[in-house]
Parts: C-alpha cells; structure tokens; sequence
C-alpha cells in the first residue's frame, strides 16, 4: 500500500470513527409550558454540538438551523388543550380550595394533553417505524405512559424534572424521600415542620404513592396499548428501571436531603445565556429608572390578564404609590387604570433584564 493510499484509509477510519462516537437520543418534553421546556433546550442544544444525533419531542422548538443533528418534532398544539379545554391558570387559582382535587384534575390534563401527542401524525410514525433506533431515552418526569418509549426502542432512560422531584419520582431511582425532613414541594410549607404539618406531610406522601401505583398506572395501560400495542410489561415496572434522574433544583434553596449517585442536581443556572441587548424602547425607559425599578412577572403559566379585577387593582394602587418604574408582565393590550409609571409587556427578556440592570424588586 503506498502512502497516499495508506493516508486516504487512515483518514476515511478517523472520519468512521467520529461517526459512530456519537449516540442516537430520543429526547420528549411534552409539557406546553415554556418554563419547562427552556430548562431542558441548553441540554439539547450541548449534546448536538458534541456530535449526538437527537430527536426531541416539544413543545417548543428551537429551530435552530446551526443544529443539523438536532431534529424536533412541534408538539406545540399542545398550548390549545393546556390554557383552554383545561384552563390550567384557572386550576392553579382554584388549587388552595383542595390540593387533592386539583391533583386529580392536573392528572387528568396531562393523560389527555398526551393522548394526543402520542396520535400525532410525526410521533405514530416514530412508534410504528421498525429500522428506528436510539440508544438514550431523555424524559419529562413523571409522564408514565412516555416511559414505554424506552421498551419500544430496547434503551435505557433519564428521568428530567424541570423543578424538584415528587417522592414517588425519587422512589424510582431509590432515593429516600423522609417527609419530615422533605415535604413534596406541592405542599405549601417546609423548613423545620410543626406537628400538625409533619402529619399532613406524611399523609400526603403516602396519598400520592398509592395514587400513582393503585389508581394512575392501571388506568395509563390503555393509553400505552392504544398507541404502542399489546406485548409491553406494566408501568410499574418501566418506572422502576431510570437509570439516572436530572432534577432542576439549587442545594442552596432546598433543606439538606440524601442524594444518591444516581441523581443529579442541574439547578442553579443551565439555561443561562449572556445578557443579550435590550429593544431599544425597553431600554431608554429602564436607562431613566433613576431610582430603579421593580419587575412584576407570574411566569408563564399563571396569566396576569386572568387574575381577578380586585387583587389587580390592589397592585395597581400599590405600584402607583412607588416612586419607581414597573416592569410588568401583561399579557393583553391594555391595562385599565394603569399609572404612569408602569410599564406592560406581553413579554420580556426576563434574564437579560435582572443580569444588566440594578433591579430593586424582581417578583417572578
């Protein structure tokens, strides 16, 4: 062999090599809700520049052209059953009436919210495929019927939360979950608990484990037989197999708790970018905020429009006597009775607004 040849072999190896360095990875955040899906978007975006091949199932695609490994399947009609068949801002007002109620019917949401994504033309096709493959399933938990993915395509899995973990989530991977020492973050308290709390907690706890094995995975075998078929073992036994949970949670704003190898904690600034520049408009009215400035925002789920005519004039006469501008997140055109030194948007760059400028009052 001579030396060109020899040079043409060895370089068309080193280019095979680089080739099957790579793995093929399903990834599926169904929740219609752009909190959570930017969690999990610097996730993807790292993994397709370090050569991955992915797949991802969203709601929110990034259509980043720059990305020619990273395929998305938009799921994005999702919105629709999410913020009116199931009016999910009216849900969370109306969850302190009853926890458990609302827990059953933020249950029955998400089953159908996924019904439908599984009977997406683009999701069937991937199901019923037979020469697809892939070697990771990255996962939204706790979406148990999603999990059959995984025995579809023969891979092992990682369970993501884009905020802390339910006990029955840590059960999975076999993390303890004390409910004195961790009350489930549905709960509204924690810290050091008093005894009335401790109890409620551990009721709780124990509720939430037996609705999800004796009531929540018998009734998702349907939804996993309509759509992948007849031969799948139970949801039970898909759950108990993650190999690894990614939990979106800062030790620092969280009580000590035991954390397995096997859990990962990806709090604390992931989905951070540098401070990008503001619209010009945004930007001259914040540069004359001499006093600074308060930002108001309810996130994305929670509709400032939605909230009740006498809480919204309650802030709008508190922010009125302030001597500081208001930045507030507002989701329709107008905002009746509106003083002048508040500001509404039905967005912001929220990020690029607290990393430049010396905010007197971020309430997000």
């Amino acid at each position: 062999m001579g030396y060109n040849s020899f040079a043409r072999f060895l370089l068309l190896l080193c280019v095979q090599i680089k080739q099957h360095n790579g793995a093929r990875i399903l990834g599926i955040v169904p929740t219609p809700s752009y909190s959570h899906q930017v969690v999990f978007q610097p996730i993807w975006t790292e993994l397709a520049l370090r050569g991955h091949d992915l797949t991802v199932l969203t709601t929110d695609p990034m259509n980043n052209s720059s990305l020619p490994n990273l395929k998305e399947i938009d799921l994005g009609f999702a919105y629709d059953l999410w913020n009116v068949k199931h009016n999910f801002t009216h849900m969370i007002r109306t969850a302190p009436d009853s926890l458990l109620k609302f827990i059953d019917r933020y249950v029955e949401m998400v089953d159908d919210i996924v019904d439908h994504q599984l009977a997406h033309p683009e999701v069937k096709a991937l199901i019923t495929n037979k020469t697809e493959h892939f070697d990771l399933l990255m996962l939204e938990y706790p979406y148990p019927s999603l999990t059959t993915f995984s025995e579809r395509f023969a891979c092992p899995f990682i369970g993501m939360t884009s905020l802390d973990a339910h006990s029955n989530i840590y059960d999975a991977v076999g993390n303890p979950s004390h409910p004195v020492l961790n009350p489930d973050f549905s709960l509204p308290f924690g810290g050091s608990l008093n005894f009335r709390q401790r109890v409620l907690s551990l009721l709780f706890q124990t509720y939430t484990r037996l609705y999800v094995r004796m009531y929540s995975y018998p009734k998702l075998e349907s939804q996993v037989r309509k759509h992948f078929g007849d031969g799948y073992p139970p949801l039970g036994d898909i759950a108990i197999k993650v190999s690894m949970l990614f939990v979106n949670v800062d030790p620092i704003f969280h009580n000590i708790r035991p954390i397995l190898p096997a859990v990962v904690r990806i709090g604390g600034g992931t989905h951070l970018k540098a401070p990008r520049p503001l619209p010009s408009a945004l930007q001259s009215y914040l540069d004359n905020a001499t006093e600074g400035f308060v930002y108001f925002s309810l996130g994305s789920n929670v509709k400032s429009a939605d909230i009740d005519l006498q809480l919204r004039n309650t802030l709008l006469a508190a922010f009125a006597e302030l001597p500081y501008r208001v930045l507030w997140k507002f989701e329709n055109e107008d905002l009746p009775g509106r003083p002048p030194n508040v500001y509404i948007s039905k967005w912001f760059p929220q990020q690029d607004i607290l990393r430049k400028f010396h905010t007197l009052m971020p309430c997000a």
